[in-house]
């Protein structure tokens, strides 16, 4: 299917390996981590509803990859 405006981004390793990497420090779901590191690798923002309780310990990290949350 085709939508204006939307790319579809591959997998690539280096999204693998960062959302295992982002993973492993802060112990967040991996379908977010992967979220969080397809965004870097195509220079995007990452961008979630709202901050999940998984997701608070780590919100420094979380800035650092310029997550964007809609509901604060």
């Amino acid at each position: 299917m085709n939508y204006p405006n939307i790319k579809i981004a591959k997998n690539t390793i280096e999204i693998s390996l960062l959302a295992g990497e982002i993973r492993k420090i802060a112990k967040i779901s991996l379908i977010d981590c992967y979220v969080i590191a397809t965004a870097k690798n195509i220079q995007a923002i990452p961008l979630f509803l709202k901050i999940e309780k998984e997701m608070e310990p780590c919100i420094d990290l979380l800035m650092k990859y310029n997550v964007q949350f809609l509901i604060k």
